[in-house]
């Protein structure tokens, strides 16, 4: 419905109904009856809210999607009252992105290719977070060794991946839609400072909401984020991958070893020194130490060697696809895959080369 749209747009720019009101020349009462659904506006207008709310009319006379959307998962910071806005937008360019997403799905005939119940039963419904990241590398076939792309693992099992540009007062969140279907939110920027978001510690999130759809039923429950975030680095780094690299048995690990582990596994260097600790290979009072020292040099702000932020790519691939087969135009392929239609044009003719995906979303 137009109302819905509208609403959802407006949240979207973080705007109020009075400001939306005050671009269009009408009363905030006017733009709330709108979204009410209790007065449709007309041609005029609608062009109007368009222009104001930054969306195509398109947009806001497309048919809504039923997404069935459950939050699964979230780590939301404190939130201050003006930051109450902040956190509607975010919501709202999640929703608005699923929508899309499952919309190109159904015009492609793409049958959702993971469930959080399937996973679930696939890995014999263990809770322990080491054999659940083993079982699920085993039945994805990942192998035992560093994952390339935390991304492509996920996007290419089923799970849908979305990056925002800003985190409002969002680390990190994960839906459940449909039948159960799994979807991750991450933001290329961290909420306590706006600072660009580390790559590890992305994939880290990645892999820890991983873990709360395959281990527990209540991502709130007494404990699971302790759980998640061992399965998150048993997922990344394997037990015997650790092992392999570090040793049965160390007092002492030095930085340049921790900076190359680093590079090759998309895994922190202080990740390493707990993972170590947990594993029983680093002792507990050389690992105190260590972290300590880590600490000192600042590492938890910045840490020497730097992992590079991933990108997804199948919700464009779905849409360059589905322009190309003749499915919908242009426009309405721009639209889907949340790319300015020039940026799309470009994407899909030689000078593709040149485009920064990061402009979809």
């Amino acid at each position: 419905m137009i109302s819905e749209r509208l609403k959802a747009a407006r949240r979207v720019a973080g705007l109020t109904q009075a400001e939306v009101g005050r671009r269009i020349g009408v009363t905030n009462v006017a733009v709330s009856k709108y979204e009410r659904g209790l007065v449709t506006p007309d041609g005029e207008r609608l062009v109007g809210l368009s222009q104001a709310l930054g969306v195509p009319v398109a947009h806001l006379l497309r048919q809504e999607a039923d997404l069935g959307l459950s939050v699964a998962s979230n780590r939301w910071q404190p939130l201050k009252r003006q930051s109450r806005r902040a956190a509607e937008a975010v919501e709202a360019k999640a929703h608005d992105w699923l929508e899309r997403y499952v919309v190109l799905e159904q015009l492609l005939d793409e049958q959702p290719r993971a469930t959080v119940a399937g996973l679930r039963a696939a890995l014999d419904f263990t809770c322990d977070p080491e054999d659940a990241a083993e079982r699920l590398r085993a039945y994805w076939q990942v192998g035992g060794d560093a994952i390339e792309s935390m991304v492509d693992v996920l996007e290419d099992n089923g799970v849908k991946v979305l990056v925002l540009p800003e985190a409002g007062p969002m680390n990190v969140c994960s839906y459940e839609l449909n039948e159960g279907q799994p979807a991750i939110v991450v933001s290329r920027t961290l909420p306590s400072s706006g600072a660009a978001c580390p790559g590890e510690r992305q994939r880290f999130s990645l892999a820890h909401e991983l873990g709360h759809f395959v281990l527990d039923d209540d991502s709130r429950a007494e404990g699971s984020e302790a759980v998640a975030h061992r399965f998150a680095a048993a997922f990344l780094v394997p037990a015997e991958a650790a092992r392999r690299e570090l040793g049965e048995s160390r007092s002492a690990v030095t930085t340049a070893e921790l900076a190359l582990l680093k590079r090759k596994y998309g895994f922190s260097m202080q990740a390493w020194l707990r993972r170590s600790e947990e594993l029983g290979i680093l002792r507990p009072a050389a690992a105190k130490v260590a972290l300590a020292a880590a600490r000192s040099a600042g590492w938890e702000d910045r840490e020497p060697v730097d992992v590079e932020f991933e990108e997804p790519q199948r919700m464009l691939r779905l849409a360059l696809r589905a322009w190309a087969e003749g499915i919908v135009s242009e426009s309405r392929a721009a639209e889907l895959s949340g790319c300015p239609r020039e940026h799309f044009r470009r994407l899909r003719s030689d000078a593709w080369r040149a485009v920064d995906a990061r402009a979809c979303a």
